[in-house]
């Protein structure tokens, strides 16, 4: 039976702590992206890696941050597009048309990356993953913060690898209306057709603001051939639809939100096997949330919170759906007390306590657990602190978390950030243990499923070169134990179990030039295997040094040139490393590796911005102009050939914001 209860959310907020450089610190969004100077840019604040409002610069992590206006310019309209700017990520295919993420090399698209929309926690509780392209939409976005490495200790069990924070406008950034509508068109079929409506209100201390996005899109316009060589066109056979609704309220201490994702993906790839007709698979969420704060005191504040989710991934309700119909709805509900306080002007101290049920059922007839029930039940228990101390040389951030489950063993996990920054040079030496929570499917196929465990290392630098161009550089290693894998056990089909250890080691560059409103960001990334144990499931055959799916070396290029007062012409071209897949015949059980050429991609985008009427910007480009071949790999052994993705389209898009300044 559906059941959505309504909760009061009460989330933290944290008061800003200044920077070194205090002439150059920013609050996110104070000034226009294009009014701000280099350093400004790099000193806007950010909260993601410590709950404490930081420069970038400073931060205990390894941070990219995209404004709303980098989005506008280059034209941008989906997540994947964004997050592929965002040195060390990339995305692969999982199943049934379904598109993951993969950070520094490792496939993560199971509960090793988690996504906070305005606080709420996106992943589904089922498998703990999130599903990408045509579905997360960038119109409403006012910034994106991402964690590039570990946030366990933060943030708990779904955060290994990253945290995705995105941040949109609310009523007080919009004080009145937008409307956004965009069309994308291939050589046969559309690839996308949108429109986004907001309005906001922001009163001296209150703001209300209510939202949609409403999207239809299509995969791709290609050619799928699957393990059997059986062949289909994906045009109008791999549709994406997508309904999002938002509304917030705030007065004083108080914050009341309310988050509603319905998810569509028509496809016909399935496990790998093509199905004779196009399968429906639905995942719905409902996420409701508010926040309180109490101050005790000038420099204490006590927040105590609530939170529900409900969601229903993965559902293919036909009964003639393949490999079978599925239909589980799971419900969430979090409560917790947390603790900020200024024990000095240097020290700051974060603490708190967190507890979450999670309940699902089987909503077809029949339908069990392994256990014989309907019903299942999970209680996740942590307690977790941060101690911030800023000395004029050097800051230092220590914290853990300690997580307890009546389902898997506890886990601890702490975390230690040097950092420090002066006005041209900026270093930081993290070191962190992180874990990944078992979900309740990988609970169901194995009851004596263990939390994954990760040790990370890493070191960045930065400097500035001169005025307007910065340079930064990190490295990382990545040890993961404890794998939990996935693999069909010939009893019970899908199964699941932790398997040896693996990793990867690497290095990150991100070159930044600013001078007003011309700008331009080169990053690098390569990522080695670097003789670290490897899953036999995520190998490479012959090459030791990569892993399945995702390109050692990655080079991408984006900016914006200024040709004139109102439009900017912004190019993006990206390289990637070649890349391989692998399929294991069923009769023989041998391995076949497929390899993949490197791959160059060019976009091109042109903006105009306050034409016709003051407020109305109108984006129009090309991308994938030279049409190359766009392929998600399956990284692990499970027979999916590669799924093609978006070829040449022509976008265009009409923004328009109206009403009190």
């Amino acid at each position: 039976m559906r059941r959505i209860t309504l909760f009061i959310v009460l989330y933290l907020a944290f008061p800003s702590l200044k920077g070194n450089a205090q002439s150059a610190d920013l609050k996110p969004d104070s000034v226009s992206f294009f009014e701000m100077s280099l350093e400004q840019l790099l000193n806007v604040e950010v909260s993601v890696t410590s709950g404490k409002s930081l420069t970038q610069r400073e931060s205990p992590g390894i941070v990219t941050i995209i404004t709303d206006e980098e989005i506008r310019k280059s034209g941008a309209s989906d997540l994947i597009e964004a997050l592929r700017l965002v040195p060390g990520f990339d995305f692969g295919v999982d199943v049934e048309g379904v598109i993951g993420i993969a950070v520094r090399g490792n496939w993560a698209h199971e509960g090793k990356v988690l996504m906070l929309i305005d606080g709420h926690e996106i992943n589904e509780e089922l498998y703990s993953t999130l599903q990408f392209g045509h579905h997360y939409p960038l119109d409403l976005v006012k910034r994106i913060e991402v964690i590039r490495g570990p946030g366990s200790a933060m943030y708990g069990g779904s955060a290994e690898y990253s945290v995705i924070n995105i941040i949109t406008l609310n009523g007080g950034d919009l004080n009145g209306a937008l409307i956004s509508a965009s069309y994308g068109q291939m050589s046969k079929t559309f690839a996308g057709r949108d429109i986004a409506i907001a309005v906001g209100k922001n009163w001296e201390h209150s703001h209300l603001s209510l939202s949609t996005w409403q999207g239809q899109g299509n995969r791709s316009e290609k050619l799928y051939t699957d393990q059997n060589d059986t062949v289909y066109s994906m045009k109008d056979q791999s549709g994406i639809n997508t309904n999002q609704y938002r509304l917030d309220f705030s007065t004083g201490g108080l914050s009341l939100s309310s988050f509603v994702d319905l998810h569509t993906i028509h496809e016909r790839d399935g496990y790998g096997i093509t199905t004779p007709e196009p399968t429906t698979l639905e995942f719905m969420s409902y996420h409701f949330s508010g926040k309180y704060d109490l101050h005790a005191g000038p420099k204490t504040t006590i927040t105590p919170g609530l939170a529900f989710k409900q969601q229903t991934p993965w559902r293919a309700n036909d009964p003639t759906a393949l490999p079978a119909p599925y239909n589980v709805e799971s419900n969430k509900s979090t409560g917790y007390l947390m603790l900020k306080t200024d024990i000095s002007n240097q020290l700051n101290l974060l603490a708190g306590v967190k507890h979450s049920i999670v309940q699902a059922e089987q909503q077809l007839p029949g339908k069990t657990f392994s256990n014989g029930n309907r019903n299942f039940y999970m209680q996740n228990s942590s307690l977790y602190a941060q101690v911030l101390y800023r000395h004029p040389w050097l800051n230092v951030a220590c914290g853990m978390r300690y997580n307890m489950n009546n389902r898997f063993r506890s886990s601890f996990v702490p975390r230690v950030a040097l950092t420090k920054a002066t006005d041209k040079w900026h270093a930081k030496i993290l070191y962190s243990k992180a874990f990944r929570a078992p979900s309740v499917e990988n609970i169901d196929f194995s009851e004596t499923i263990r939390p994954e465990n990760t040790t990370v290392f890493e070191v960045e630098t930065g400097y500035q070169i001169e005025e307007h161009s910065y340079l930064t550089a990190n490295i990382f290693d990545i040890n993961t134990s404890n794998v939990i894998v996935y693999y069909v056990n010939d009893a019970q089909g899908d199964a699941y179990k932790n398997e040896g250890q693996t990793g990867t080691r690497g290095f990150e560059l991100v070159y930044k030039f600013k001078k007003k409103a011309l700008f331009a960001t080169v990053n690098y990334s390569f990522y080695t295997t670097g003789g670290k144990p490897v899953i036999a499931s995520y190998q490479v055959p012959m090459y030791t040094d990569v892993l399945l799916g995702f390109p050692a070396h990655r080079v991408t290029a984006t900016g914006g040139i200024p040709a004139g007062k109102k439009l900017t012409i912004a190019p993006t071209v990206s390289y990637q490393s070649k890349r391989f897949t692998c399929m294991v015949n069923d009769a023989d059980q041998t391995r076949e590796c497929i390899e993949l050429h490197p791959s160059f991609y060019a976009d091109l985008n042109f903006c105009f911005e306050n034409v016709i009427t003051s407020g109305m910007n109108i984006s129009a480009g090309c991308f994938n102009i030279f049409d190359r071949a766009v392929w998600y790999l399956q990284p692990y052994d499970s027979n999916h050939t590669p799924l093609p993705g978006s070829s040449r389209e022509f976008r265009i898009r009409v923004t328009y914001k109206f009403g009190n300044k």
